[in-house]
């Protein structure tokens, strides 16, 4: 919120525009964001919003409803994908001049509507021919769909200013290419950066300079306190019954298998005979996992501490207790197993799970670690 004041202040025609898969998925633990962003985002005064395939959740026509967020909204999706009516172009009017922002979606994102390239291209030329006859200076166009399909129709529109493409496969906002003097950006999915674009033209239409600046979201950024009752109000949701925690740490059986019998018994419990590994564990980054969620404030964020705490939501794991407050941070069992039973017999029979990259890539994904190389990381571990 504090950016995007600062950049209301610099830019006072500033038009603020939402690409689209701003949810994370369309069912399971993670569907309930997409609506809560789309009310986020309604708070942050967003002038337009199209839905990507990971928003087309169930109950998000009722939250536009809800939320007064459905002006805001626009999609050539068919409305049995997005269970509303809504318009395919947003017109957005600042002093001196007028955006239109076209949804073009590809034919496979929109089968019922029996799509195909040379229908969209019809149905492009169709909207950009109303957009001229209203005489609207700029123009855009969002694209849900691959960005090899972009790159052959961007080539055939060049009246358009800006070309949007919705999927990000887990990359920053980027420039893509140039085409003529025309900018061709891909909106990321990260949710780590915001991308601005300038773009200049000539009193009689012809465009002068068109520019894009990726601005990466970081600490350095000073919280507003505007935001404050947002961010708990998005956390509330996320703490919501329906919020499950990602996979499991992977169990040991030891002794009859029972959680009882081999528990997590956190990292320090191996220290007495590991004391080597034990302080260069200390030294680590997953020894302090959990203060960087008290940081942010999400130490009870289900989907984080599924990765940031041992055996959260397996039986004798974290469970947000402070009787499990020694399973914080991300210890020996979150990448082993369970030593409960290994630790009081002291058995070197239990075979412990070997740490692989199998067993790092549950964590860390290319969303939330995108920079992640098994072969480098692992040896900071051990």
């Amino acid at each position: 919120m504090t950016l995007l004041d600062s950049l209301r202040t610099a830019h006072p025609d500033l038009i603020v525009l939402e690409g689209g898969n701003f949810g994370e998925a369309a069912s399971g633990p993670s569907a309930w964001k997409a609506g809560e962003q789309l009310k986020v985002l309604k708070q942050l005064g967003y002038d337009a919003v199209t839905l990507g395939q990971n928003d087309l959740t169930p109950n998000l026509a009722e939250v536009a409803g809800q939320s007064n967020a459905k002006d805001m909204l626009f999609s050539s999706l068919v409305e049995s994908k997005t269970k509303m009516k809504l318009p395919p172009v947003k017109i957005i009017k600042r002093p001196g001049f007028e955006l239109g922002v076209i949804s073009l979606i590809s034919p496979g994102f929109n089968r019922e509507a029996n799509a195909s390239m040379s229908g969209n291209e019809a149905f492009l030329r169709e909207q950009l021919k109303q957009l001229a006859d209203k005489k609207v200076e700029f123009k855009a166009v969002v694209y849900l769909g691959p960005e090899e399909e972009l790159s052959v129709i961007n080539k055939k529109f060049p009246e358009v200013d800006v070309w949007l493409l919705t999927q990000g496969n887990h990359q920053p906002i980027r420039l893509i290419e140039n085409v003529g003097d025309a900018l061709v950006v891909s909106g990321g999915d990260r949710g780590r950066e915001i991308g601005l674009i300038k773009v200049e033209k000539q009193a009689g239409g012809e465009r002068e300079a068109a520019s894009f600046q990726q601005i990466i979201l970081n600490d350095k950024i000073a919280d507003s306190p505007k935001a404050a009752p947002i961010l708990e109000s998005y956390r509330a949701a996320g703490r919501a019954p329906q919020t499950k925690p990602a996979k499991p740490s992977p169990s040991q059986s030891g002794g009859n298998g029972a959680a009882l019998l081999n528990p997590f018994v956190g990292s320090s419990a191996c220290q007495d005979c590991h004391e080597e590994i034990f302080g260069k564990w200390q030294e680590t980054l997953h020894a302090h996992a959990f203060a960087t969620l008290v940081a942010k404030n999400e130490q009870a964020n289900a989907e984080c501490l599924s990765c940031h705490t041992v055996g959260f939501g397996e039986e004798t794991g974290y469970n947000q207790t402070a009787a499990t407050a020694h399973l914080t941070n991300v210890g020996c069992e979150s990448c082993h197993g369970r030593g409960g039973f290994h630790v009081r017999t002291r058995s070197t029979a239990l075979s412990f799970a070997k740490a692989t990259e199998a067993t790092c890539v549950r964590c860390h994904t290319e969303k939330m670690s995108p920079k992640f190389v098994y072969a480098e990381w692992v040896g900071r571990v051990h």
